[in-house]
């Protein structure tokens, strides 16, 4: 089944606002504004974004205006094989790049990868090594890992190493991949909150927080990792750590080599979904990946019917069952137990009947797990859908909601490129244009295709949190920087009573954890209550500029940032008692926060937490999901695609589109862009011309349906976005 005309234009419109940027300049400061400064900060007006304009576009021209603004973000500062094409085949050009130009991180294991370390400038031993070691390989030049204890001393030398300046360290340059007035948006709206909650705490609470902050000194953990070359026929050892270090030099004699790392150095993320029927809870899924590749790769979670696939719409029976695609590959879970042989809409979810017993699904959870190696997991639980305390998940058509969202999961490991994020935003738009509006190629579109233009988008949220957020925390003596992976949670799909017509969606940051280091061990309190304030903002205004396309009179929101600016806010210490409101608000005073929000904590759906550290966070209740909003579609106005040739596209030897060529130049992204694609182009990187067909893999029923409308719309938000 297709949808109509009217919907198979919706990817192009919202992709056309999603890549239709101006040259970008340097947006605000993002600095935390001090004293008075601060203090005016809370009369700022915050405004809606504009709804999307109407009328025609001609997408051809704003197709190659976006692919042209990646030229400040030069390819050589973040592709591996760019940068070593500029090192002249110099392996000692490549040890000099990685000791000056990336920034020492301390932290456990492998993170970010090659890539992900050139994309953020930063990394730790194992991590820079993987990245001189690429440089290496693509020069032809023979190397292995070594690898030895370190004393406590050289410990202490590389904790103190990592607030070094780099003599070759770039300047940030994220900020190019936006737009300045939706990084502006974000600065006015932290600003904002972040001094009304100093003005609630008190004017003394921050700088009592500052003085009393420790932070936990930087520890590499583990064996220290570096690099040896055969140069000149012999095994030369290069250890890039230390600004001052030069060849042969290293800490400690090495204790092993190897060809390669331990699979057991990464650092991972787990994820587990389950559900709780008849008071029983089922464990469904359960998926460990590595924090690296999965930061590289889309990474969605949804429900389908067991019997008949996605394809079977809404009366496949054999129950639901989870599924996780990452990165193109498919983990099916196991069927929710109680739920097959009902079929149809009563064997899918709620009070079902089977052999005239009832068996009550009651709520659907996403466990998330971080793990590193000698570190306790971090973890966190995202509920997916829940039944009213008294009560069960209805087994009629709104019952089927939860089974008809999407689930786009974001692991953030500070390696995020801007660049392949401003080339993909360019490509998804080009993708939309071929590919989605020509007549008959919805039904032959695979999952991962429909939902890439959309998951694009997403990127924003970990793009700018880390290299524009995270950054901006930055100052002499202090460093912050993604120590474990984070999980970004964007979910999508149709609201109760609204029968698939009114579409919500949820932003979460699931899991986070930022370190802040402070030269002499005490300070960062200030900068931990600025990350809470930003963080909020970025989510808020990606948040808003979804909304701004959906009927202004409808639409609904929450979030803690949202509610503030109405009066004055209440703050709870961690000494009140609280006999009526929500558990999680009550576990955070019981860890010594302050709970900051408007109106009665027993009706709270959102609030803010600052603890005793100044660590802040922006909360919405847990079992309530996330900022949300409904309502009528506006299509908006035709979009017109002019171009009459086609670009020539990049295939890996699977057949996968990985980048395209414009202007001379390749156009690489990493993550899984138009994945499943049937073009063959022969070896790696072979280009081809216009090819953009993608195999019959996925019938695109009701839910199919479903997603097609969410994903084109919310692509138009994100042109406005960024």
């Amino acid at each position: 089944m297709h949808p109509s005309a009217a919907l198979r234009r919706l990817p192009i419109l919202a992709l056309a606002l999603l890549i239709a940027v101006p040259p970008h300049a340097i947006a605000a400061d993002f600095a935390l504004p001090q004293g008075p400064a601060l203090r005016a900060e809370a009369g700022r007006t915050l405004s809606d974004p504009a709804p999307p304009p109407e009328g025609e576009t001609d997408l051809s021209a704003e197709i190659e205006a976006a692919f042209a603004a990646t030229d400040a973000l030069p390819a050589e500062r973040y592709e591996v094989a760019a940068l070593a094409a500029t090192l002249g085949g110099d392996p000692l050009a490549a040890f000099a790049f990685v000791r000056d130009s990336i920034r020492l991180d301390l932290y456990p294991g492998v993170l970010r990868g090659a890539d992900g370390t050139l994309a953020a400038g930063a990394a730790n031993a194992a991590d820079r090594a993987l990245l001189l070691k690429a440089l290496l390989d693509a020069m032809g030049v023979p190397a292995r890992f070594a690898f030895a204890p370190l004393a406590d001393e050289d410990r202490a030398r590389l904790a103190a190493a990592i607030f070094a300046p780099r003599a070759g360290a770039a300047a940030p340059d994220a900020q190019a991949a936006f737009r300045t007035d939706f990084l502006d948006r974000i600065r006015a709206r932290a600003g904002r909150d972040a001094a009304i909650l100093a003005t609630a705490l008190g004017g003394g609470t921050l700088a009592a927080m500052e003085a009393g902050a420790t932070a936990a000194p930087a520890d590499p953990g583990g064996d220290h990792v570096w690099i040896q070359a055969e140069i000149g026929g012999a095994w030369t050892d290069l250890d890039t750590a230390l600004p001052d270090a030069a060849p042969g030099t290293v800490f400690a004699p090495a204790a092993a080599t190897a060809d390669t790392l331990d699979a057991g150095l990464a650092q991972s993320v787990t994820l587990t979904v389950s559900a709780t029927v008849g008071g029983t809870e089922q464990v469904l899924l359960t998926q460990r990946l590595d924090a690296a590749a999965a930061a590289a790769a889309q990474i969605l979670l949804y429900f389908e019917p067991a019997e008949g696939g996605l394809g079977g719409a809404i009366t496949g029976g054999g129950g639901y069952r989870p599924v996780l695609l990452v990165g193109g590959e498919r983990f099916d879970g196991e069927p929710i137990a109680g739920t097959e042989g009902g079929g149809g809409v009563a064997g899918a979810i709620g009070m079902l009947e089977d052999g005239g017993e009832e068996t009550p699904l009651t709520r659907l959870t996403l466990d998330i797990a971080a793990e590193a190696p000698g570190l306790e997991p971090l973890t966190a639980r995202r509920v997916l859908a829940a039944a009213p305390p008294d009560g069960t998940l209805p087994a009629d058509a709104e019952g089927l909601i939860a089974m008809r969202w999407l689930h786009h999961i974001m692991v953030s490991t500070g390696g995020q490129s801007p660049r392949e994020f401003a080339i993909a935003k360019a490509a998804a738009m080009d993708f939309a244009v071929r590919s989605i509006a020509s007549e008959g190629q919805l039904g032959e579109l695979t999952l991962p295709a429909l939902a890439w233009p959309a998951t694009v988008a997403d990127l924003a949220l970990t793009t700018a949190s880390e290299r524009v957020i995270v950054e901006a925390l930055n100052r002499p003596g202090l460093r912050a920087y993604v120590a474990r992976p984070r999980v970004f949670i964007a979910s999508m799909g149709p609201l109760e009573g609204g029968g698939g017509a009114q579409q919500g969606f949820a932003l979460d940051l699931a899991l986070d954890h930022v370190t802040i280091a402070a030269e002499g061990g005490t300070g960062g309190a200030a900068e931990r209550f600025w990350y809470g304030a930003l963080q909020a903002a970025l989510e808020t205004e990606y948040g808003l500029l979804r909304l701004a396309a959906m009927d202004q009179g409808g639409r609904t929101a929450d979030g803690a940032s949202l509610a503030l600016g109405a009066g004055a806010p209440t703050v709870i210490g961690p000494d009140t008692q609280l006999f009526e409101a929500p558990e999680a608000m009550k576990a955070a005073l019981e860890t010594g926060a302050r709970v900051v929000l408007a109106g009665d904590p027993a009706a709270a759906r959102v609030w803010w937490t600052v603890g005793p550290d100044g660590t802040t966070r922006a909360v919405l209740d847990p079992n309530l999901g996330g900022l949300t909003g409904g309502g009528p579609y506006h299509n908006g106005g035709p979009y017109v695609n002019s171009s009459g040739g086609g670009p020539r596209y990049i295939v890996d030897n699977a057949g996968r589109t990985v980048g395209e060529v414009r202007n001379g130049r390749d156009m690489m992204y990493r993550n899984a862009a138009r994945s499943g694609s049937s073009c063959k182009g022969g070896s790696e990187y072979t280009t081809i011309l216009g090819c953009v067909s993608i195999p019959t893999s996925l019938a695109v029923g009701v839910l199919g349906a479903v997603i097609v409308v969410t994903y084109g719309y919310v692509a138009i938000t994100i042109i406005r976005a960024l």
